[in-house]
């Protein structure tokens, strides 16, 4: 398994779509998190991917997305394993970040609220993924995104997609991963639950099964896994942008996001009765949700 380094030709960027797609070299293995913030390895063998987080040349791919930010900050650094199956998900875009609220203290669907409403894009923060697939088959399993609005007209990466990767902002842009691998195996296998694990077949050189409770539900050929490994950093522009963020100078609260959405509610011309508490009141979470759910209007004809 291998994750970015050089590119073999140089990265492009699409300057309408502000997405970069790129192919990478392969530079070495990697496994579990060795040491990150908010996390400590169980599996010290696999110390190279603390070592991949803080590569550099990843750093540069979300410093250079952002127009040159001098600064970066890895934060998250996560990979999947995707055996054959299905995909219900129609799109989707990831929790954002705010000055002071993110996902560590607050919740998924205040988050996506904020971000929907569009009133609080000066204390967003300023993040960058890097993904990259592995995925060396041409049955489904690509990725799908809106690049220029829902209202447009989306883009699609298509597999197969071995080391290739894309560098972009997926708080802001609605995107979707695509079903994968061979149709007819995409259904749960029987006794699947959520203590099912992914794990080495030991009958093959590089294949995988799914094991619960000792028992061995199905074996996967490597040729059907779809790999993703997911890099997530955020960047500053310049010291001062950096001293904003650390030295707290102008932070949001959740009761300022509430007064905020409230005022816009009211703007809008919306019945409603403000909560005693708007964090747990189930019908405001509902009212808000509507209020600020959108989705895209188009779908590629090609995807599955």
């Amino acid at each position: 398994m291998c994750v970015a380094d050089q590119p073999i030709y140089p990265a492009i960027r699409d300057r309408d779509a502000n997405v970069v797609i790129a192919r990478f070299e392969c530079v070495g293995d990697v496994g579990a998190i060795r040491r990150l913030p908010h996390g400590t390895n169980r599996f010290p063998i696999y110390h190279d991917f603390g070592n991949v987080a803080y590569l550099a040349e990843i750093e540069h791919y979300a410093k250079e997305y952002w127009g040159g930010a001098q600064y970066a900050m890895p934060y998250m650094m996560l990979f999947n394993l995707q055996g054959p199956s299905g995909m219900n998900d129609r799109s989707h875009p990831e929790s954002p970040g705010f000055r002071v609220m993110w996902y560590m203290n607050t919740p998924t669907w205040l988050l996506s609220v904020m971000a929907k409403s569009g009133l609080f894009k000066d204390y967003l923060l300023k993040t960058s993924q890097v993904i990259t697939w592995f995925y060396d088959s041409d049955i489904d399993g690509g990725f799908t995104y809106w690049p220029e609005g829902l209202l447009k007209q989306p883009k699609r990466l298509a597999a197969p997609m071995w080391n290739k990767g894309v560098v972009v902002q997926n708080e802001m842009m609605y995107h979707r991963g695509e079903p994968s691998g061979p149709r007819d195996k995409r259904d749960l296998a029987s006794g699947f639950t959520f203590d099912t694990a992914v794990a080495a077949d030991p009958d093959s050189k590089d294949g995988w099964q799914y094991v619960d409770n000792g028992k061995i539900l199905r074996k996967i050929p490597h040729s059907e896994m779809r790999y993703l490994f997911h890099w997530s950093g955020e960047v500053f522009m310049d010291k001062a942008d950096m001293k904003r963020r650390f030295d707290h100078l102008d932070d949001l609260s959740a009761e300022r996001v509430f007064e905020t959405l409230i005022a816009d509610l009211r703007a809008k011309k919306i019945a409603f009765e403000v909560p005693s508490d708007p964090m747990t009141d189930r019908v405001f979470i509902g009212l808000l949700s509507q209020t600020y759910d959108v989705s895209p209007a188009i779908y590629p004809t090609e995807t599955p």
